[in-house]
């Protein structure tokens, strides 16, 4: 089992930023200029990471949510999702026997999910 203070430890390793928001949930800066301001949750044996990319564009129609399910296909990690009417990434990682260079690849592959899927709302 993941605890508090591994948790911690591992965001220290990896020079991330973080703060508790509330029990096993944080703010994690993983870049230290708040352009990757992820949401790292702990429930039961997932970690659970989550990066908010955007509000849902208020003219988005069928044609928009067809090219972001499509972008799915190309993400390494994770997937594109909607919640509340914020775009967004999350990612979701068993914690038995996780280590700290796990965390930071689903992070990265998060990142760049983030700019593949920028670049595809930006050409429309």
């Amino acid at each position: 089992m993941l605890d508090k203070e591994k948790l911690e430890h591992f965001f220290t390793t990896l020079d991330y930023e973080y703060e508790e928001a509330e029990d096993g949930v944080y703010v994690v800066n993983a870049d230290h200029d708040d352009s990757t301001l992820l949401i790292i949750s702990v429930i039961d044996n997932l970690m659970i990471l989550r990066l908010k990319l955007a509000e849902v564009p208020a003219d988005a129609d069928a044609g928009f949510f067809k090219m972001l399910l499509s972008k799915n296909m190309e993400l390494a990690h994770g997937a594109v999702a909607v919640d509340k009417g914020d775009l967004v990434l999350i990612d979701t990682v068993e914690i038995d026997g996780i280590h700290a260079d796990e965390i930071h690849a689903s992070v990265m592959a998060l990142e760049e999910g983030a700019q593949l899927v920028y670049k595809a709302v930006r050409e429309g």
